[in-house]
């Protein structure tokens, strides 16, 4: 039997590759998961029987007494042949027609699979990467697959997670990306017979009794799935934010809008940019008398839904409408659009390369091994010397609860709920304020909100969680998120700016005043 065609091979869309920092080599993507578009109608959570979960993990556990069958099919860090068109020898090649093994790959940006281990005909246990100089955080998964038959439920056990609870248990699915599928390419959510539940095997990276979780799903594949990929949540890679600020920023209509440079370097060597998004026509000192607003995303390289959010804003800012010329004429935006490129490119789900979770250094950042955070820091200490900074947003994505929300700082003054009131009004159908929170756990107080309004005396600091899954209320309930969704937060957070300025404009009225007369306005319209 031929060998599977080739996985990846030089992209001529793509200039260089990003820089790992490791000696782990990457190859660009053949068929990009990046290409095409996504469906916009929205999957709704799968309906499973209650017992399901149970079913699924007795079914684990007498599958794990009885099968003498396991066998290595993929090893990510194996050392492998590279081709002369640039792609990679598969760690496995089927030898024969009849021979259905499934032909796994990762070895490419924000990719994640550790390990494939065949444990049935169908069946295949999955071991997940930890993040790079850790032995922990487990959750993220980006990998391909070659070699499906149509017809036959293959069986995938992601045998390492961590995290105690998922939304997998409430019906959330993984995304399916199929390059050939006749309704066009894009990520589409995918499985069946999905549980989540903690399995017999001890977590390596602790010393007392904890046990590692499993995430079982089962996909199909069909007659176009030559190479398909499965993911977490729809990815967003370096690349793909290089390329997409590289056709934004060049547009003829932008050159008055927008600012792109380096904010600096990052450990593997790759760029960290930073925008700023105003109008940039008129005197000078109109754009001086402008207040800031910063907003920052993906500190955290898993949380793939926080840059599909960035997109949705910067789109917005500097889109020809009304609303975003008048934000352009009053503020003047700093966005931070990826705060961990490293973590990005080498698929971590939430450290950078120093294994380090870059949302806890913020209080005394390291020039040499937090650059990111450390010139984000000087960048906003600067902001503050121009001029009145009014809103801080980093923008996040939740596993474990739905709908989209903040955390807010602790403020016993109701200054800092009228930015999340006014988020509930402006996207019902997303945001839920009664999932806000703004007291502060005593391991959050280093992350970037808390530091940011302790340090910088910036009132109004929130991080904007997006779940990965759906929302709760209005006419998604029930329905999983897609990236137009997020893309939509993302806009919905750039009205809510520009419905706070308004706000604002009636005279003599406290923040307490503010906050009470919205939740009346709300009571009147559901009344």
């Amino acid at each position: 039997m031929n060998s599977p065609p080739p996985l990846y091979k030089p992209s001529l869309q793509t200039v260089s590759l990003p820089r790992t920092g490791t000696n782990r080599p990457l190859c660009a993507v053949l068929d990009s998961p990046m290409g095409g578009s996504e469906p916009t109608d929205n999957c709704p959570l799968l309906d499973q029987p209650d017992d399901m979960e149970e079913t699924l993990k007795s079914e684990a556990s007498e599958a794990a007494q009885k099968s003498r069958f396991q066998r290595l099919v993929y090893d990510c860090m194996e050392t492998s042949d590279q081709r002369s068109d640039g792609s990679f020898v598969p760690f496995y090649t089927p030898f024969a027609d009849q021979d259905l093994t499934l032909v796994f790959e990762s070895r490419f940006e924000s990719g994640n699979l550790r390990r494939a281990v065949q444990v049935g005909a169908y069946a295949y246990d999955l071991h997940l990467k930890t993040d790079f100089n850790t032995c922990k955080h487990t959750q993220w998964f980006f990998f391909s697959v070659q070699n499906g038959k149509p017809g036959i439920s293959y069986t995938f056990n992601v045998v390492n997670a961590i995290k105690p609870s998922s939304q997998y248990s409430q019906g959330m699915q993984p995304v399916k990306f199929s390059p050939h599928h006749p309704d066009g390419p894009g990520w589409r959510r995918h499985g069946s017979r999905i549980g989540y539940f903690k399995n017999r095997t001890q977590r390596a990276d602790v010393k007392h009794p904890a046990k590692y979780y499993t995430l079982t799903f089962t996909v199909l594949f069909d007659e176009w799935d030559s190479r398909c990929y499965f993911a977490y949540s729809p990815p967003y890679t370096y690349s793909d934010l290089n390329e997409y600020l590289s056709r934004v920023c060049d547009l003829p209509q932008n050159q008055d809008r927008v600012r792109r440079r380096v904010l600096c370097q990052t450990l593997a060597g790759n760029s960290c940019d930073v925008l700023t998004i105003s109008s940039f026509t008129g005197e000078s000192h109109t754009l001086k008398s402008r207040r800031g607003v910063v907003l920052t995303a993906r500190v955290h390289p898993g949380e793939s839904n926080a840059s599909w959010m960035m997109k949705g804003v910067i789109d917005f800012l500097l889109s020809d409408s009304a609303e975003a010329e008048e934000l352009r004429e009053s503020f003047v935006f700093r966005l931070v659009p990826m705060l961990n490129p490293d973590g990005v490119v080498n698929g971590n789900y939430r450290c950078g390369l120093s294994g380090q979770d870059l949302n806890r250094v913020w209080e005394k950042p390291s020039r040499s091994v937090n650059p990111t955070i450390y010139y984000t820091k000087l960048m906003l200490k600067r902001f503050l010397e121009d001029r009145e900074v009014v809103l801080f947003v980093d923008l996040h994505g939740h596993s474990r609860k739905k709908d989209c929300f903040m955390y807010g700082c602790e403020s016993r003054s109701l200054q800092e709920r009228i930015f999340p009131s006014i988020m509930a009004e402006q996207c019902p159908d997303f945001f839920r304020l009664s999932s806000c929170s703004f007291a502060v756990q005593k391991s959050k107080a280093r992350a970037a909100r808390v530091v940011v309004n302790k340090q910088f005396n910036i009132r109004s600091c929130y991080t904007l969680e997006a779940s990965f899954s759906a929302a709760s209320q209005g006419p998604l309930a029930g329905l999983q998120f897609t990236t137009q969704n997020y893309e939509q937060m993302g806009r919905s957070l750039c009205h809510s700016v520009l419905a706070v300025s308004y706000t604002h404009l009636r005279a003599h009225e406290t923040p307490e005043h503010l906050v009470c007369r919205l939740l009346l306005e709300k009571k009147k319209k559901r009344s």
